[in-house]
C-alpha cells in the first residue's frame, strides 16, 4: 500500500493579547490585536527574538507581561523625542511619517513590518482611548506603564493623531503590505531588464500613501467611539 502523505504541522498562533499589559487597556475580543493573526505572530516573534518574552513551546502564552509593557512604554515615550516628534509638523511630515521614524529608533522593531508597527500603534492607542471613556478611574494608580506612556504622548500630540490618517492609509492598502522584516521569501529570482526592483516599487507606493494623506488634510472626526475601533472590531 502506498504510504500516506504526512500532513505538514500547522505552526501554532502566538497570541500577542496574551503577552500585552492589560491594566488600563481595553483590547478587542477578535482573539488577536492585529488586523490578521499573522501579524499578531510577527509582533510575538519579534518580542521574543528581542528577549522581552520567553521562547518555546507555550511560554509566551504564560510569561510575564513585565518586560513587554516597559518596552512599549519606552517605544511611546520615544515619540516625545524632538528629532522624532518634529515628523508630526514637519513640511512634508505627518503621523506616518512620525510612526516611520518612532519605528526606526526602536530596536526590536526592525524585525517587523511598518505597517505592521503602524497597525500595532493605532491599536494599542486605541485600547487606552476606549479604557479611558469606559473606566469610572482612568486615571487611577491601576495603570500600566504602556497605559500612562500612551497617556503622557497623547496628552503632547492630541490633536495631531489624526485617527483619518489611519483610515486612509488603510483604504489605500497599506495595511495590506507584505511583511518582508522576517526574511527572504522562497520564490524563484526572475532576471527582470526593464521593470524596476519590487523593493522600489514598494517605495514609491508607499510614498504615493504619504503624499496622498498629506493633501487631503484630513481632520479629526468629532466622535472618538466611532474611530477607536471599527466595525466589527467595536
Amino acid at each position: 500500500m502506498p504510504r500516506r502523505r504526512r500532513q505538514p504541522k500547522k505552526k501554532p498562533f502566538k497570541s500577542l493579547l496574551r503577552v500585552l499589559p492589560g491594566l488600563g487597556m481595553n483590547y478587542p475580543h477578535t482573539g488577536y490585536l492585529l488586523g490578521q493573526p499573522r501579524k499578531d505572530d510577527s509582533v510575538v516573534t519579534a518580542l521574543e527574538k528581542a528577549g522581552l518574552i520567553p521562547t518555546g513551546k507555550g511560554k509566551a502564552a504564560t510569561s510575564s507581561t513585565k518586560p513587554v509593557d516597559e518596552a512599549l512604554a519606552d517605544m511611546f515615550a520615544l515619540g516625545l523625542r524632538p528629532d522624532i516628534k518634529i515628523h508630526l509638523t514637519a513640511q512634508n511630515g505627518g503621523l506616518l511619517e512620525f510612526l516611520s521614524a518612532l519605528k526606526k529608533a526602536v530596536p526590536w522593531a526592525q524585525n517587523i513590518g511598518e505597517s505592521v508597527f503602524i497597525e500595532l500603534c493605532e491599536r494599542l492607542v486605541a485600547a487606552r482611548m476606549v479604557c479611558r471613556e469606559t473606566s469610572s478611574e482612568p486615571w487611577g494608580p491601576n495603570r500600566c506603564s504602556t497605559a500612562t506612556s500612551i497617556d503622557e504622548m497623547y496628552k503632547e500630540i492630541r490633536g495631531l493623531w489624526n485617527i483619518a490618517e489611519f483610515e486612509l492609509y488603510e483604504i489605500m492598502g497599506g495595511y495590506e503590505e507584505e511583511d518582508n522584516a522576517n526574511g527572504p521569501s522562497n520564490t524563484m529570482d526572475v532576471e527582470m531588464t526593464d521593470a524596476p526592483p519590487a523593493a522600489l516599487e514598494g517605495d514609491v507606493e508607499e510614498e504615493n500613501i504619504r503624499e496622498g494623506v498629506r493633501q487631503m488634510n484630513l481632520k479629526n472626526r468629532m466622535n472618538p467611539r466611532t474611530y477607536w475601533y471599527r466595525s466589527e472590531d467595536v
